[in-house]
């Protein structure tokens, strides 16, 4: 929202210090999230399952920002359309960076027993190490369907 702000401010010519602080109030913003998210336990324990993962959305989302930079562009959007394409660079380039992470820094080989899976609960994070029926896969993360999955209170409470 704040990041919205400051390119309207910009856009209306206000002055640079409105912007300044709209990016400032942004960027905190960010890291509020990010702790939060965090606090809510809303990651799986093996970062370098979720790191992956995250790639492979980046990589995803250069070709999905690039096509909507296409059609932007057609409906005479050019000035969004030349800022999309620098986006979807940008999501290339993040996937680029999250992938020489993963080759220097990931250890070798998760630690889950032979012939298991990593199933995660989609509302608190807890992670289950074992089979269940009904599954879908982001990367090489299983997320659960499974109604009594956690063992976490709040999801018992919620899948009751």
């Amino acid at each position: 929202m704040y990041y919205s702000l400051a390119r309207i401010a910009r856009e209306q010519g206000l002055d640079e210090e409105i912007c300044k602080t709209f990016i400032e109030a942004a960027n905190q913003e960010s890291v509020h999230a990010g702790f939060y998210a965090t606090l809510n336990g809303k990651f799986p324990a093996d970062l370098w399952t979720l790191v992956a993962a995250i790639k492979n959305a980046e990589y995803a989302g250069e070709k999905s920002v690039a096509k909507m930079a296409e059609q932007v562009r057609a409906a005479g959007f050019n000035e969004a359309a030349d800022e999309m394409e620098i986006f979807a660079k940008q999501e290339k380039h993040h996937g680029e960076m999250l992938d020489e992470l993963l080759k220097k820094f990931k250890p070798e080989g998760l630690k889950i027993p032979e012939g298991k899976k990593i199933y995660v609960c989609p509302v608190c994070g807890y992670e289950y190490v074992g089979d269940l029926d009904s599954e879908r896969t982001i990367g090489n993360v299983l997320f659960a369907d499974s109604q009594n999955l956690c063992s976490k209170k709040k999801c018992e409470e919620r899948f009751q």
